[in-house]
């Protein structure tokens, strides 16, 4: 015998006499964070990682998952590229009045 323990506006929990489980329903997607436009004057800027598939932030915003392109102002900026299981790795690139491109190696947490 079940019975609703919980409403939630997207989630119903329900006790089963063994334990509870959680059911997802109606819930909408989690919303996106959109990065900035491109400044005027941005250039391609290529990152990459080993192993690839690292999510990319460049000046704390999400910008995709390696390899990606991004158009960058030339200058400074800040670069995280993070994965599951490896640690994360921070730091500064330059880009120039060309664009560029930056390879980072990640390191096993195991």
């Amino acid at each position: 015998m079940s019975r609703v323990l919980l409403r939630l506006p997207c989630q119903v929990a329900l006790s089963l006499g063994l334990g509870a489980v959680l059911l997802l329903a109606g819930c909408p997607p989690p919303p996106r964070v959109e990065a900035p436009p491109p400044p005027a004057g941005a250039v391609d800027f290529r990152i990459e990682s080993e192993p690839s598939g690292a999510d990319v932030q460049v000046d704390g915003h999400a910008r995709g998952v390696t390899p990606v392109t991004v158009p960058l102002a030339p200058g400074r900026h800040t670069l995280r590229l993070a994965k599951s299981g490896y640690f994360a790795l921070d730091t500064g690139v330059d880009v120039g009045p060309t664009g560029g491109a930056f390879k980072g190696t990640l390191v096993s947490s195991h």
